[in-house]
């Protein structure tokens, strides 16, 4: 959808916050190559919502992203926190 509608100089910002499923979106915004069409990403990330099984994968996610996203011919400026 992003692809489709964004111009080649659009600025896009993209804020995420949404108590958990980051963790589930991130990778499907990697995999797709969405997040390198984004300029400014903000996340909120929340690990206490996450189930022991599920915590050490959620926080290497979050600790891959910055090095995942170096990837993109045109990185996007990050700002995250809990």
């Amino acid at each position: 959808l992003m692809r489709q509608n964004l111009q080649p100089d659009d600025r896009v910002l993209m804020k995420i916050d949404i108590e958990g499923y980051e963790y589930q979106l991130f990778p499907h915004l990697l995999a797709t190559g969405a997040l390198c069409l984004v300029d400014y990403l903000h996340i909120e990330w929340h690990p206490n919502v996450l189930s022991s099984a599920m915590l050490l994968s959620g926080l290497s996610i979050r600790e891959a992203m910055s090095m995942v996203l170096s990837g993109c011919p045109r990185p996007p400026t990050a700002i995250t926190h809990e």
